[in-house]
């Protein structure tokens, strides 16, 4: 396979409502759609999206990054025998890629356009390049930022009523008693078999966090994301033995490397994979390994991305999920309502809780062509 041209077109996307967090609100999100093509025609996309907040590469990083690759990529020849695994062919470009470090978002645009390509080449899902066992469907959860408790019930009716089976609640922008009657808000509205999740974005204290989790408790709550700041660990280990809420990983494992210390340190027994923070599809494919070994739960989740990012993040899930054992988790990939604007007309979209993975080749955007193919930056 020679790789004929790259194309990176910058997009800035609203979101439909402001998004609060922990760590600040979120009214956009910006980044750069990836195009590859082949020296038959044929073209594969990735996104390339550093999230703020998240220790990500800056925007302006990532876009010289990707012109890096840009200006070096076009007459490689890559070879499509061999390998370990089904998409190896691609391997040794993206860990090349991935492997300069400090980059991640730009990696998993470059990395998801090779395997897009790849994929399309061989006439098959991404997920069943990944994993020739991918699942078909993957379940997802709604996502409520951290609102008044009428605006939080309000929004936990709607998505109840959408179908979804679990909701993830951000918590820690304010008092903890403002979290509390948000979530029994939620709890009273989206029923006692919902699924609730809660994600803090490293708010608390060690000493916050426990007493928050131990207020939160009764409202049946699945896990608690990254309730302490990223580096201790060893509060958060003292969490996970010590807190009546499952501790979650996110900020903490945002790459191979913090993930490997959060397992080693017994720190959570869920770990968030966001593969555009962690450079890529196989890199959260061999985390989420890593993890199964050490018997942690993974989620895969994306990091509000834009149609091609989520049908990305979605392929990875249905790839990784059936590597770690046990019960599929909803995972956070149905943001796409979160926006007000996308990349495409063309999206991936849940139906009553699920995203099913598309038939066609690649990620299954084949509108991609036509949409961004002929924009040239």
């Amino acid at each position: 396979m020679r790789i004929a041209e790259i194309l990176v077109r910058p997009y800035t996307l609203p979101l439909r409502r402001p998004l609060r967090t922990a760590w600040g609100t979120l009214r956009s999100r910006e980044g750069f759609a990836v195009g590859m093509r082949d020296g038959e025609g044929r073209w594969g996309w990735g996104e390339a999206a550093p999230l703020p907040g998240f220790g990500m590469e800056s925007l302006t990083a990532c876009r010289e990054r990707l012109e890096h690759w840009r200006r070096r990529l076009p007459g490689s020849v890559l070879s499509e025998e061999g390998g370990d695994g089904a998409a190896d062919p691609a391997w040794g470009l993206a860990e090349d890629i991935r492997g300069a470090g400090g980059h991640p978002a730009a990696a998993h645009g470059l990395e998801l356009a090779l395997l897009d390509l790849t994929a399309r080449r061989r006439e098959m899902p991404l997920a069943r390049l990944l994993n020739p066992e991918a699942l078909d469907a993957v379940p997802v959860n709604g996502t409520l930022g951290a609102d008044p408790p009428p605006k939080a019930a309000r929004r936990a009716r709607e998505l109840a009523a959408a179908g979804f089976r679990t909701l993830k609640v951000k918590v820690g922008a304010d008092d903890p008693a403002a979290d509390v009657a948000r979530l029994k808000a939620v709890r009273q509205a989206a029923g006692s078999g919902m699924g609730i999740r809660i994600d803090a974005n490293e708010a608390w204290t060690p000493d916050e966090a426990l007493r928050a989790l131990e207020a939160l408790a009764p409202f049946r709550i699945e896990y608690a994301e990254q309730p302490v700041a990223r580096g201790n660990l060893a509060a958060m280990a003292r969490l996970a033995g010590a807190s009546p809420i499952p501790i979650a990983a996110d900020e903490a494992a945002l790459s191979e490397a913090g993930a490997r210390r959060v397992l080693e340190a017994g720190a959570a027994q869920v770990l968030i994979l966001k593969p555009m923070a962690l450079g890529g599809p196989v890199a959260a494919q061999r985390v989420a390994r890593l993890a199964a070994a050490h018997g942690a739960r993974v989620v895969i989740t994306t990091t509000i991305d834009g149609a091609i990012g989520r049908a990305g993040a979605l392929h990875t899930a249905a790839a990784v999920l059936p590597l770690t054992g046990g019960a599929v988790p909803a995972c956070g990939l149905a943001t796409g309502d979160l926006l007000a604007e996308d990349l495409l007309k063309d999206s991936i979209e849940p139906m009553d809780g699920a995203m099913r993975i598309p038939r066609a080749p690649g990620i299954g955007l084949q509108g991609a062509d036509g949409a961004l193919a002929e924009a040239r930056s």
